[in-house]
């Protein structure tokens, strides 16, 4: 299934995309916040990519998101109801998050009835909290050292948005 907004294409990922999807998942400053270390060889990449390709997609949705044809970052539902969103760093500060997030909101809303959707974010991810501060969502509670990534000890904001059927 595909999700269109203003300026995007979301769509499920394919084995072309490994090369693009390679171009942010090896990245460290895209991986900074993300829950693994940047990838190395293209192998951990393509590891990645089949399990999203070949992944049950019942209560999930995983998309690339393309620009003009061009994939600049991925996103969907990791577990269940929580979201998950990483984009090239060229793409950052020019309000795509913003378009990607409403668009998965609404899907998963509308589509898979979700009674909320939640978000981990790291406390030192400023821009992401505000995004999802600006979407509505509110801080749940806090966790510490929630993921080691090499020697870095990550900790967890979590953060939730009900559903406005809920309301």
């Amino acid at each position: 299934m595909d999700l269109r907004t203003e300026r995007l294409r979301l769509r499920p990922p394919r084995n072309e995309d490994l090369q693009a999807v390679h171009g942010f998942l090896s990245d460290p400053r895209a991986m900074h916040y993300w829950s693994s270390l940047p990838h190395q060889p293209l192998a951990d990449t393509q590891t990645f990519l089949d399990g999203l390709i070949h992944s049950d997609r019942g209560q999930h949705f995983y998309a690339v998101f393309e620009m003009d044809g061009v994939v600049i970052g991925m996103g969907g539902y990791s577990e269940k109801s929580e979201i998950v969103l990483i984009l090239h760093p060229s793409e950052w500060r020019k309000g795509i998050g913003r378009e990607v997030l409403s668009a998965l909101i609404s899907h998963g809303f509308r589509t898979f009835e979700f009674n909320s959707i939640t978000a981990d974010v790291d406390p030192e991810n400023a821009a992401s909290i505000a995004l999802l501060s600006g979407l509505g969502f509110r801080e749940t509670h806090r966790a510490n050292c929630t993921c080691l990534l090499g020697d870095r000890r990550c900790d967890s904001v979590y953060m939730k948005l009900d559903s406005p059927d809920d309301n």
